[in-house]
């Protein structure tokens, strides 16, 4: 037996112990008997039972100081898996936090998104509008138009069938010769049809030169029955009877350049050649443009003198136009 006046009472069930057998609280100082003291999962330290917490994510038992509340849900968890918001200082679980794909900070959700060109979750703050879709990207992820500087998607940007420079698709136009985009500035009116093309194929009076030359009778080769049978599907019969016709195809073969000769009666005077171009897409065929009519001198070549509009595709044969 023991004197009292040499024992302890312990501070959770008030029994009395020898001081000796007694042990600590880290949070506290409070001494208890070690049968009723709880071990941090996390550092080892003893605690009483009512001074620890339990983590909600994985139910061990640790110390006040080693807990954090999770700042997005209220649930008391390991502070070891945590991570701060860089941009808000809110704490919470890793789980809940969204890593910056580009600087590798943690994030709330709400303040990251998709970058569309990576597909990568990124910090909105780095990322910035795309001119065209208005969907946020990098800018490193996005083409900056030479025309403009305006950053875009690549997949809606717009290179340049001709110089392979990029523009924003409102800066950029269709070559209806050879079926390409390009930059406004690389292109030109036809003074023979109305047609946008390419600067490159105009000539000096910015005339389609493939077409200026086979009404000046240097180009081109004769057309077939069937392509002179297709020709006449779209030209008006004011102009008169096709009688032949010349033809030569843009260089990735998506148009083709006519000229056409037509003739009312056996009038001589009466001949008349015709410019146009025929997108020669079996889905699409139609004439681009207007027709350009005129007469040919020997002085002086082919003059035109005036412009007619084609028969609409509408009214064509169908077993004649295609499909």
């Amino acid at each position: 037996r023991i004197r009292k006046s040499l024992l302890e009472p312990c501070a959770v069930t008030h029994k009395l112990a020898l001081p000796s057998a007694m042990v600590a609280s880290s949070v506290s100082g409070r001494r208890m008997i070690p049968s009723v003291a709880v071990t941090s999962a996390v550092s080892q330290q003893l605690a009483a039972p009512d001074e620890v917490l339990h983590c909600y994510c994985t139910g061990k038992v640790a110390l006040p100081n080693e807990v954090t509340e999770c700042g997005l849900t209220g649930q008391h968890v390991l502070t070891e898996l945590t991570s701060t918001c860089a941009a808000t200082g809110v704490r919470a679980l890793n789980t809940h936090l969204v890593v910056c794909a580009e600087s590798q900070v943690s994030v709330v959700p709400e303040l990251a998104t998709r970058c569309a060109a990576t597909g990568k979750q990124i910090r909105k703050s780095l990322l910035v509008l795309c001119t065209v879709t208005q969907r946020l990207a990098l800018p490193s992820a996005m083409l900056a138009s030479t025309v403009s500087q305006r950053l875009m998607l690549p997949k809606v940007a717009i290179r340049s069938g001709r110089s392979g420079l990029i523009c924003h698709p409102d800066e950029s136009v269709v070559c209806q010769w050879l079926q390409k985009r390009l930059l406004r500035s690389e292109a030109g009116i036809c003074q023979l049809t109305g047609l946008i093309v390419d600067k490159t194929y105009l000539n000096p009076n910015r005339e389609l030169k493939p077409l200026r030359k086979m009404l000046d009778g240097t180009l081109g080769e004769t057309a077939s029955e069937i392509e002179l049978s297709l020709i006449t599907q779209f030209v008006p019969d004011t102009v008169g009877k096709v009688q032949q016709a010349r033809i030569i195809r843009s260089p990735g073969g998506a148009a083709i350049a006519i000229s056409v000769e037509t003739r009312r009666g056996f009038i001589l005077s009466s001949i008349q050649y015709l410019g146009l171009v025929l997108l020669h897409d079996e889905k699409r065929r139609r004439v681009l443009g207007k027709i350009a009519v005129g007469k040919w001198s020997p002085s002086y070549g082919w003059i035109q003198e005036s412009q007619i509009l084609p028969i609409p595709r509408a009214k064509q044969d169908p077993e004649v136009s295609g499909h």
